[in-house]
């Protein structure tokens, strides 16, 4: 059986494999240091600035095969 030590990364109970990819996630970005409403509005902006950037390549894209085909 683990041990169950308060400072180390593996817990008593096994997490779902959903929290640990968010854990993971939030140790990776270092989301770890915000509260709640301040990791939501990070991922907010972050998610949102990342669509639109993505969706101006698409459109960028999309033009460029336009005129390729012309």
């Amino acid at each position: 059986m683990p041990s169950c030590t308060p400072n180390s990364d593996a817990s008593c109970a096994s997490p779902s494999l959903l929290s640990s990819y968010v854990y993971r996630y939030n140790l990776w970005t270092g989301l770890y240091m915000l509260s709640g409403p301040e990791r939501l509005v990070a991922n907010v902006i972050g998610v949102g600035g990342w669509s639109i950037f993505f969706l101006y390549v698409a459109s960028f894209l999309k033009g460029f095969a336009e005129a390729l085909v012309e």
